[in-house]
């Protein structure tokens, strides 16, 4: 991959879904394996405390959501697990950013790692990535909707092993804020303790690029096969890189 150049900026941040991630590992494993459990899942597990927490908030978050999308239902209570799995596979197929979502899918998840019947994608050069910034003492950090959990899993059960000693936080809805919003990455940088333009923010995702970049962040779009296309206005006002290689070898 040639010779690593230390960038200007003094810490990285990373998208995961589209970005070191396959878009079709997201959307063809983990999704359907979790719409495909989710009722089984809630069923064998609703006695534990942690299920029956995160089961409040689903159904918190159903009674919400029923007020403007007739897709959803509102369970009669906690018990109604049939209503609540409804819920998520109806927000799964929509592509939903819910909290309560978020949290669910990230605990079958951790059941389907732990199994051994997933394994995390990661591109290749992420391998190479990873110690590359540790070399020059650039810390490594990840912003992704889906949550904290969720996020750790996947390092912790990559495809290249556990990778989590690479990664110095997570950042998610939950502790950030949206990623559409500029706020959260003002709110990541204060956290971090660097300004803005000390950062580097890698995404697949105009909207969040954009977001970013108002922050002050220095950012890239990355434009792998399978992401959405990225507008002309976009390519025009960012640095567009199909693999993170680009990082190490610039």
């Amino acid at each position: 991959m040639g010779i690593f150049k230390k960038p200007e900026y003094k810490a990285l941040i990373l998208d995961i879904e589209g970005t070191i991630t396959s878009i079709s590992f997201v959307k063809d494993v983990l999704f359907p394996y979790a719409r495909e459990n989710v009722e089984r899942f809630l069923e064998a597990n609703k006695h534990h405390q942690k299920i029956q927490n995160v089961i409040i908030d689903l159904v918190q978050t159903s009674n919400m959501e029923a007020e403007f999308d007739s897709d959803v239902r509102k369970p009669v209570d906690e018990n109604d697990i049939p209503a609540i799995a409804h819920n998520v596979r109806t927000w799964i197929d929509k592509d939903k950013k819910l909290t309560a979502l978020k949290e669910l899918q990230g605990i079958i998840w951790e059941d389907a790692y732990n199994s051994g019947q997933v394994k995390g994608h990661l591109y290749p050069e992420m391998e190479c990535i990873f110690k590359d910034f540790k070399s020059v003492s650039i810390p490594i950090y990840i912003f992704s909707s889906g949550s904290v959990q969720a996020q750790r899993l996947l390092f912790q059960h990559s495809i290249i092993g556990d990778v989590t000693g690479y990664i110095t936080d997570y950042f998610d809805t939950k502790n950030a804020g949206p990623k559409y919003m500029s706020t959260s990455y003002t709110k990541i940088a204060e956290m971090i303790g660097l300004p803005p333009g000390d950062i580097m923010f890698l995404t697949d995702v105009e909207k969040e690029a954009n977001a970013a970049a108002e922050a002050g962040f220095r950012v890239m779009i990355v434009t792998r096969e399978g992401n959405a296309p990225i507008s002309e206005e976009a390519h025009q006002k960012f640095k567009c890189i199909f693999t993170l290689e680009h990082l190490i070898c610039s």
